[in-house]
């Protein structure tokens, strides 16, 4: 295992960290390191979409104000990326991409010029982290299968887009059919004209796509959920969130599904939460960073 371990690596004309490692049998570990004003990412894996089979841990970094991402998390093997914070960068907060299982976990990914986390293929375990303030919160990308669960999620803009979490490229996933979790999550203060959660639908299959035990607050969106998947597939289950308020129609109108235009599916939103779900993380910090 390669290390980089109490490091300041700053101020570099291209990345700060670079390992053209995504197809090879090598294993990285950065760790409590100050990785800031770099060119250009401040951590980058190469690119390639097979071949290796490694490790990558990042762990306890700041990671802040580079020119483009925070992370280019590109692996075919297992990833760790916990307790960061990430913030500032010029482009996305995380991009991950390739084969294996991701846990991407208690990270601070705050004020990023694109999206918090990008993700693209492979096993994603997104969990306990606070993602805020970016040009989107997490964005689902060409297959792979994701866990979003007791996440705080809050203050995106994604303009037309889903700004809490989105399918990159529209209300179509263009590769293959991909699972969805979204678990006890506080998804608060997102702003979009369209939805802060927006389904997909698959290009193959009938895969789960599952919203319950969230918190949805105080979005500056027309929804809180909207569904593209076709009226053939089954219900999405978004029953247990509490929705802000415990009246019924008020409800109703946070959502967009078969009885909005009948050509997508039904949302089964009932039952419902009278109050915020406790086990879900608590209203969004006052201080973000630090």
């Amino acid at each position: 295992e390669s290390k980089i371990l109490n490091s300041n690596i700053n101020n570099n004309d291209n990345n700060g960290v670079y390992c053209d490692c995504y197809q090879y049998n090598v294993s990285i570990r950065v760790e409590s390191s100050s990785i800031n004003n770099n060119q250009s990412s401040g951590i980058n894996t190469g690119g390639g979409d097979s071949g290796g089979s490694h490790t990558f841990n990042y762990l306890n970094n700041t990671i802040n104000n580079n020119s483009n991402s925070g992370i280019i998390a590109n692996s075919n093997g297992t990833q760790n990326i916990i307790g960061n914070t990430i913030y500032n960068n010029g482009e996305y907060g995380i991009r991950s991409r390739g084969n294996g299982t991701y846990t991407i976990q208690k990270n601070k990914i705050i004020s990023n010029e694109s999206v918090g986390i990008h993700g693209i293929y492979a096993t994603h375990i997104l969990d306990i982290n606070v993602i805020s303030n970016n040009k989107g919160g997490i964005e689902i990308s060409q297959g792979g299968n994701y866990t979003i669960s007791d996440n705080t999620i809050y203050k995106n803009n994604n303009e037309s887009d889903g700004s809490a979490i989105d399918p990159y490229g529209g209300s179509d996933q263009k590769a293959w059919s991909t699972p969805i979790s979204i678990l006890r999550n506080v998804i608060s203060l997102n702003t979009s004209t369209n939805s802060a959660i927006l389904t997909f639908q698959p290009d193959s299959g009938d895969p789960d796509f599952i919203v319950n035990n969230n918190n949805f607050i105080n979005n500056s969106s027309d929804y809180d959920l909207k569904n593209y998947r076709s009226s053939s597939l089954n219900d999405i289950d978004a029953e247990n969130n509490y929705w802000g308020s415990t009246d019924n129609t008020y409800i109703q109108g946070r959502i967009y599904d078969w009885n909005d235009n009948g050509s997508y599916g039904i949302i089964d939103y009932n039952p419902y939460l009278n109050a915020p779900d406790t086990d879900a993380p608590m209203s969004p910090p006052v201080n973000e960073i630090g």
